[in-house]
């Protein structure tokens, strides 16, 4: 098997600048992230120690948070 490994890795622009936005919150627990901002399990743990909410793309709870991150994927109007 032969492996190829890109010469160039890293994060989309919008999940760079999302992580930057949530960089600057001050209480991470007046926020809901909605949906999974990047596929990155450590990123994700890091967010949920910061104390940010996170909820799965699949449900449509109302948020206990006065400020909602919606990902790139967006949400639909469903």
């Amino acid at each position: 098997m032969k492996i190829l490994e890109a010469t160039e890795l890293g994060m989309c622009f919008g999940v760079r600048d999302a992580l930057a936005a949530l960089a600057e919150v001050a209480e991470p627990t007046t926020v809901t992230i909605h949906g999974e901002l990047v596929h990155n399990g450590e990123v994700l743990a890091e967010l949920d120690d910061r104390g940010f909410r996170q909820t799965p793309e699949a449900d449509r709870p109302i948020p206990a948070t006065p400020t909602v991150l919606v990902t790139a994927h967006g949400v639909s109007a469903a």
